[in-house]
């Protein structure tokens, strides 16, 4: 059974199937309402997931982050439509370069969407804030520090930290399930050095939320960019 747990003082994760995708969906719950970091795969799974947060809590949902444009982690932003929404300046380039196909189709890559979860209803809207440098934002009465990073596992990633509950929110720039994701636009090199970076403003108690599997920690994240540094140095270059 699906269940928001407290990972860190009034910071929540629900991680969607995990015996499978483990996609992580997070709340940050303030003296004004609740923020959700990350929207899941279909409108179905964030209703799911809203109804479950609001059986928690009784603040309600003020604002939405989206850390980026993958259909498992932003497909399900229309559930969210009666709140401002937060991505990355280049969030809606990469869904009309990306994810529009895998929306047209039905189907993204390797992945389809839950039997019970269909795209009908999916609406690739634009973040109502597009996020070009590091911002902070109190939309629940909690600061939330926002910072877009270069390219890295995708050209639109944005970090989310809750510097009062010493939490960082990073979707798939750290995976904990799985190996790092490469994808087309992935850049290994950049992502390993923005990573070590990330870590470098960690306080080694901090709570590192992955876009898929368990929390983590600093050494985790830096384990990670020593791993992309090493895939980086193999892959072939382009030519």
């Amino acid at each position: 059974m699906e269940s928001w747990v407290e990972v860190a003082d009034r910071v929540l994760v629900l991680r969607h199937r995990p015996d499978a995708i483990d996609v992580s969906t997070t709340a940050v719950v303030g003296p004004h309402g609740v923020v959700v970091v990350d929207a899941l795969g279909s409108p179905t799974q964030a209703r799911r997931a809203r109804g479950l947060l609001a059986e928690v809590t009784s603040a309600p949902v003020v604002g939405l982050v989206l850390t980026h444009a993958h259909w498992d982690h932003a497909f399900g932003a229309s559930a969210y439509a009666d709140v401002p929404s937060w991505a990355h300046h280049r969030y809606i380039v990469h869904l009309a370069e990306h994810e529009a196909a895998e929306l047209a189709t039905g189907h993204a890559g390797d992945h389809a969407p839950d039997d019970d979860a269909p795209w009908d209803d999916v609406d690739l809207a634009p973040p109502d804030v597009p996020v070009p440098r590091t911002t902070t934002i109190r939309p629940g009465g909690r600061d939330l520090v926002l910072r877009p990073l270069d390219v890295a596992h995708t050209t639109c990633d944005l970090v989310v930290h809750v510097p009062d509950a010493g939490v960082w929110v990073v979707g798939d720039v750290v995976e904990e399930s799985g190996e790092p994701s490469l994808e087309i636009d992935s850049d290994p090199a950049r992502w390993a050095r923005q990573l070590t970076a990330l870590a470098g403003r960690m306080a080694a108690r901090d709570v590192v939320v992955p876009g898929h599997g368990a929390v983590v920690d600093r050494a985790f994240v830096r384990a990670q960019a020593v791993g992309l540094a090493a895939a980086a140095r193999a892959r072939p270059p382009v030519t």
